[in-house]
């Protein structure tokens, strides 16, 4: 199984993660249009993500990253795990590389920072990210 929850609020202080964060809410209040790609991509819109497989946690939810960046990177990851690849994705807010290698007709995942491995059939992992997505 594999479990994606987010917390889509903004953080209550701005220490966390920055004033981008806390602007996030209000966006709406001046011109989308003049949002750049770059800002849209990875300055607005942060989430806590976690990412549990098979009951291990892989990502912890401690931190906050940008869910239009994460989106990207997760379409990526599908059309690579889908037609058989090995695949990773990172987080520009931290250093931490998620790792997804095929293992037979599983897909084993892990983390460049945590020492924990866990493997899911292929068809779950892709649904569930496509679910996501």
């Amino acid at each position: 199984m594999v479990m994606f929850p987010l917390a889509n609020r903004s953080p209550a202080g701005r220490s966390l993660a920055g004033l981008r964060w806390c602007l996030t809410a209000i966006v709406k209040q001046g011109d989308p249009a003049a949002i750049t790609e770059m800002d849209l991509r990875y300055q607005y819109f942060g989430v806590k993500f976690e990412l549990t497989v098979d009951g291990v946690k892989i990502v912890s939810k401690a931190r906050f990253v940008t869910l239009v960046d994460l989106a990207l990177s997760l379409s990526v990851v599908v059309e690579r795990i889908s037609s058989g690849q090995d695949a990773a994705f990172g987080f520009t807010e931290r250093g931490e590389v998620i790792r997804l290698s095929r293992d037979g007709d599983l897909v084993a995942v892990s983390s460049s920072i945590r020492p924990v491995r866990a493997s899911v059939e292929r068809g779950e992992l892709v649904g569930e990210f496509v679910q996501f997505l």
